[in-house]
């Protein structure tokens, strides 16, 4: 006989672990039995399993899974989700202005060469499309980078955690608190491709701007001073 102490707040305040003649004794019932738990070979079915069980047993018994005792929690998690993607698409948003200021600079610093051109017969649409290839591969260079270190730092999350609190001297997830000592982390190839495709879209869209203001560059006033 002893104690079992999990260290986590909400489930030692509501869970108790006995044997069954303890638990009818304590609740002064018959010999009879409120529920049974199970578990899936896969969690992400419990709705599906817990429906089947259910339709299995009739009325009435009712099913519940892991999902409705902490609807709150789990509710909190999506929402932090998707405010981490909007985060996320903030910062590819910033990094694409750093793109149109990039492309300015050059064309500001470039708009002698780009007169000379215009004077040998260059079209605009050749003008435009140069400037654009250019943002679109800094776009693309900073994209593939950005997915290397990403997937290189996800797959060696827990040797990172573990310089940092060697550094710190402070255990960044304590147990007691979160369950867990490490960080989870998984590979969504799925939400990489999404990440990728706005990442290059906003590089695209960045380019437009200043590649047509290089285009319409007037030559005369470029190599007026120069």
């Amino acid at each position: 006989m002893g104690i079992f102490q999990s260290t986590f707040f909400q489930f030692d305040e509501v869970f108790t672990f006995v044997n069954l003649a303890a638990a009818q004794a304590f609740k002064r019932t018959d010999d009879v039995i409120d529920g049974i738990e199970g578990r899936t070979t896969d969690f992400y079915r419990s709705r599906s399993v817990a429906a089947e069980v259910r339709t299995a047993l009739g009325f009435p018994f009712f099913t519940r899974d892991w999902n409705d005792f902490f609807p709150a929690f789990f509710q909190a998690l999506k929402t932090e989700r998707v405010m981490m993607f909007v985060l996320l698409t903030m910062i590819m948003v910033v990094a694409a202005f750093a793109i149109v200021s990039t492309l300015v600079m050059m064309i500001m610093e470039k708009s002698g060469d780009i007169s000379i051109l215009k004077t040998m017969g260059a079209r605009d649409e050749m003008i435009e499309r140069i400037f654009a290839i250019e943002g679109t591969l800094i776009g693309l260079v900073g994209t593939v980078l950005g997915v290397i270190a990403g997937v290189s730092v996800t797959g060696q999350i827990a040797w990172v955690q573990q310089q940092i609190e060697a550094v710190i001297g402070i255990d960044t997830l304590p147990a007691s608190v979160y369950q867990f000592d490490t960080l989870p982390a998984e590979l969504d190839f799925g939400q990489i491709a999404i990440a990728v495709g706005i990442a290059m879209v906003l590089a695209l869209g960045a380019t437009l701007l200043p590649s047509r203001q290089g285009a319409r560059l007037d030559p005369v006033e470029a190599l007026r001073y120069e």
